[in-house]
């Protein structure tokens, strides 16, 4: 019965039929690459308790780098801590996961985090007495086409392993070749093989045997990794499919980065909201060449430029505002909006003389209501009769 009341009562607006607003939460677009101050600004609206978007790319930042790239940025980090505390057993594997994750990137972008890696674990590798991983990685940084010796690794560590006559000791024999065709179900798929740019599918090319890794990269989709093993003597030829699929994250990434190429990462804001659009941002800040501004959707509406770090702060408290009130009304700062001022709202006109009958009439038909619904009910019947009398 209580419930029966309270929502008779809500049906005449005397009780709020529902909560406050939900509060949108805060993405962040990097457009100018630079993920060190994406992390700082997710961090300061983390400690502001402001609520964060958790979708999108990497944690509720869009930029231009995959998420593989950034991962990979991650893990190398923490191998370089590691190393630092004389802990090669714990940066090895994390090399691991970062070399594996770096053949999902393009190579002009997997090429400096790849060397790095492959520098460190060379010189972990001498150091733990693994000499078959040691002579691998030192193969693999000749390939790359590292300095001699590469950036980190010692003139004696590189001098033990870098020595051509190892092939023979430790095997070098010519391996058989064979021929792989590789296609993708999605037009201008990039074809990655073993982390090297292969061509654009459908592209044939020459493999030896054992396993491979075959990325796919097809705009705005995520990338499709294969894993083919063709044994230890490959066929003649082999056929293999990669199948990517669409994702709104990588859509606006590619955005991104089309912004950075086109304009350096200079804000424009239609450009801006359509990105955030495509991760259903209702707030973002937006990392830019000249700035960082905070941008409100559906509204399409840009706040005051802000310089970081010096006016962290004050970005801050944009946020802060501009989530402390519906989406539907946003404030984003003191200064008007990139695009133009706001029209002015027209005024409200009142209308006392017809709004006065309709609250008495409310106010009374509550009050009745209630007299109707404390007076003790006959017979324990659920059921409640009410009766309306009217002038």
């Amino acid at each position: 019965m209580r419930v029966r009341a309270l929502l008779a009562l809500a049906v005449l607006g005397v009780v709020p039929t529902a909560g406050a607003a939900e509060v949108p939460p805060i993405g962040i677009i990097d457009l100018v690459g630079q993920p060190e101050a994406a992390a700082s600004v997710r961090e300061a609206l983390a400690a502001a308790k402001l609520p964060l978007a958790t979708d999108g790319l990497y944690g509720g930042v869009v930029t231009a780098a995959s998420r593989d790239e950034l991962t990979a940025r991650d893990e190398l980090a923490h191998a370089e801590t590691a190393y630092a505390a004389r802990k090669c057993d714990v940066a090895l594997p994390a090399l691991d996961r970062a070399l594996d994750l770096l053949l999902g990137v393009r190579e002009a972008a997997a090429r400096a985090p790849r060397l790095a890696a492959r520098a460190l674990a060379l010189v972990c590798a001498d150091q733990l007495g693994d000499a078959a991983r040691a002579h691998r990685e030192a193969r693999a940084l000749a390939a790359l086409g590292a300095g001699r010796p590469p950036a980190g690794v010692p003139d004696s560590v590189w001098g033990r392993w870098a020595d051509p006559e190892i092939d023979v000791l430790l095997g070098g024999d010519v391996e058989p070749r064979g021929q792989l065709r590789i296609e993708s179900t999605e037009l201008d798929t990039v074809v990655l093989l073993d982390g090297r740019e292969a061509g654009t599918a459908p592209v044939e090319v020459e493999v030896g045997g054992g396993p491979h890794v075959i990325v796919g990269l097809a705009p705005g989709h995520d990338p499709a990794r294969l894993t083919l093993d063709l044994g230890a003597k490959p066929p003649r030829t082999e056929t293999a499919l990669v199948k990517p699929h669409a994702s709104p994250e990588v859509a606006a990434r590619d955005a991104v980065r089309a912004q950075l190429e086109a304009t350096g990462g200079k804000f424009e804001l239609a450009s801006a909201t359509a990105i955030a659009g495509k991760v259903r941002y209702a707030r973002a800040i937006v990392l830019a060449a000249d700035g960082a501004r905070l941008l409100a959707l559906p509204e399409g509406l840009a706040g005051p430029r802000r310089e970081l770090p010096a006016a962290l702060g004050d970005l801050l408290e944009d946020a802060r505002r501009a989530v402390a009130v519906p989406a539907a009304n946003p404030t984003l700062g003191a200064a008007p909006p990139i695009g133009g001022p706001i029209a002015a709202s027209k005024p409200v006109k009142k209308h006392p003389s017809k709004v006065w009958p309709w609250v008495a009439a409310g106010t009374v038909a509550a009050v009745a209501l209630t007299i109707i619904l404390v007076r003790p009910g006959s017979g324990g019947s659920d059921t409640l009769t009410i009766h309306t009398q009217y002038p």
